[in-house]
Order: C-alpha cells, then sequence, then structure tokens
C-alpha cells in the first residue's frame, strides 16, 4: 500500500509539472484531476498486480493438490486462497518476530555495555570557546558554550536548542533545516547526529536504554530520552567510548 501510493503520487505530480500528455492547455482544477486520475490508476495497477499473483499462486497450489491427491481434493478453491494465505501470512509474521526479539537482544547487550563503559568513564568536557547558529533570517543567532547544549531537535521548519544553564534546561527555537544546525557543529566532535530528528552532545550522555528500534538515552538536565537509531548505534557506540 505504501508503494502504491507513493508511486501514485510520484505519477500525479509528474504529469501535473511536465504535461507529457498535451494537458498544458487545460484549466489547473482539470489538469490537477487529470493527474490524480492517472495517479490513482498507477495504485489500482500495481494492487491489481498483486492480487493477480495471490490469485495465480492459489490456483497452482489448488491444481497441484488436485494432481497430487488424483483429484479428490477435499476443500474448494476459495478454501485454496485461505490457505494460501494462511502459509504466507504466518511464516512472515514469525519471520517477522523472530527478527524484532534478534534486535532487542542485540540493542540492550550493547546498550549494557555503553553503560557499563560509562561507568567506569565519566564523559567530562569544559571548553569556554563559544557557539553561534544562525537562522534563515536576517540576524537571527544563538550563542551558547558548547558544554551546555544538550541537544538539537527538528521542530517542522524549526530546530529547538537544548541549553542547561544553572542546572535548568532552557530552550531557543531557531529558524533552521537540521542538515544545516549539522554544519555549523563541524568542529565540535562531542555533538553526533544520532537520528534524523536529533542531534546530541555524546559529553552529556548519561544512561543508555536498548529497544528493537536502537537506543534511548537519557542526557545530563533532559526528562525525556533521545533516540538513536538502529542504523546509527554502531557509530554511536563507536563514537562515546572513543572519546
Amino acid at each position: 500500500m505504501r508503494t502504491a501510493t507513493a508511486l501514485a503520487l510520484f505519477v500525479a505530480v509528474f504529469l501535473f509539472i511536465f504535461e507529457p500528455f498535451g494537458t498544458g492547455g487545460m484549466d489547473w482544477k482539470w489538469r490537477t484531476l487529470n493527474a490524480l486520475i492517472f495517479g490513482l490508476v498507477r495504485a489500482s495497477g500495481i494492487l491489481i498486480w498483486g492480487a493477480l499473483n495471490f490469485f495465480m499462486v492459489a490456483l497452482l497450489n489448488y491444481a497441484t493438490i488436485a494432481v497430487l491427491s488424483s483429484g479428490s481434493v477435499s476443500f474448494g478453491f476459495v478454501g485454496a486462497l485461505g490457505a494460501t494465505f494462511l502459509v504466507g501470512f504466518f511464516p512472515y509474521v514469525v519471520l517477522l518476530l523472530l527478527d524484532h526479539a534478534r534486535m532487542l537482544r542485540s540493542m540492550l547487550s550493547g546498550a549494557e555495555n555503553v553503560n557499563a563503559w560509562l561507568d567506569g568513564h565519566p564523559v567530562t568536557s569544559h571548553s569556554s570557546e563559544r557557539l553561534t547558529f544562525k537562522g534563515k533570517q536576517e540576524g537571527e543567532e544563538v550563542h551558547l558554550v558548547p558544554d551546555t547544549l544538550v541537544c538539537i531537535r527538528s521542530a517542522g521548519n524549526y530546530v529547538e536548542l537544548f541549553e542547561i544553564k544553572g542546572g535548568e534546561v532552557k530552550t531557543h527555537v531557531l529558524r533552521c533545516s537540521m542538515s544545516s544546525a549539522e554544519h555549523q557543529l563541524t568542529d565540535h566532535v562531542q555533538f553526533f547526529r544520532s537520528h534524523r530528528s536529533c542531534i546530541l552532545n555524546l559529553d552529556l550522555v548519561e544512561h543508555v536504554e536498548g529497544n528493537a528500534q536502537g537506543y534511548l538515552v537519557r542526557l545530563r538536565g533532559l526528562e525525556e530520552n533521545v533516540p538513536v537509531s538502529r542504523a546509527k548505534v554502531s557509530e554511536f557506540d563507536e563514537r562515546l567510548t572513543q572519546r
């Protein structure tokens, strides 16, 4: 369904912009309707093709059973459809659960190792250098010391900078992208892009919890844990323990 929807939207946008079928003379409303109809046709084709594949597998299963049992089939074609669905569905679910359990064990073990390392290697940093974050609007700037920047989180077209100062967390909102914020931290190795929506300060990591999706990290001064995506776990472990 996700694939069909994504391709349908792509086709609709492509047809609306490039007008390959000579729709440029149409009113924009009709052009939009025309693009959406072709997108729907594309999505329907994908779904129908998937249903046809399933139907053909069920038909071949039914024919195979009929041949092997010399024609004495105890259930009809509808039963063959149900059996085909069950044969495909349950192994998929079992494999999904096994993979989930495997990833959970791996993440829990990794988190345990990181916490053991943190217990013996408290990370501290002292820097008087000031960071300057610039937003898209002229004169939009935030100044702070690297040691006090706990993390940066995405908030739509803005980013939230969480600064710990005097034992309290202060939030700065800046109009810029996460990529821009990350680029402005290039020379500061203690900052790590742990997730598409988060950059964290490795010097302020206090505890790590594991789950099947990756890690949840507790940072000094923050009540809410921040995520480390599964794809970033290995790099997080390496960056943290080699500091």
